[in-house]
């Protein structure tokens, strides 16, 4: 099965509990500086253990993955990916495919 790893539980994960399973509905490609800052923070928004609110760094510039994913209560969520040539490929191939999400060690 294809699977999707998090370096962490996002704050736009609130509710699911890894492993999990979501469908990639859709591959949007974008520069990352026409990302809205409100967006990047949304989606990058996780809790230290130390219950503090930080991002996971993104660069500054460059072509980006935004996958908008759906878990299986219904329930929409995105990841932004950095976007090669290998990954946009990937992932623009198998849109409409189940993911298993898993959270990377140590985590």
């Amino acid at each position: 099965m294809n699977t999707i790893k998090f370096s962490h539980i996002y704050l736009k994960m609130r509710g699911l509990k890894l492993p999990h399973y979501a469908e990639l509905l859709e591959v949007f490609i974008k520069k990352r500086e026409n990302l809205s800052t409100a967006f990047v923070g949304y989606d990058t928004a996780f809790v230290e253990k130390k219950n503090q609110i930080s991002h996971y760094p993104l660069p500054s510039e460059g072509e980006m993955l935004v996958l908008l994913l759906r878990d299986d209560e219904g329930n929409l969520f995105t990841t932004i990916r950095r976007s090669t040539p290998r990954k946009k490929q990937y992932y623009l191939g198998q849109r409409g495919k189940r993911f298993q999400l898993k959270l990377l060690p140590d985590r």
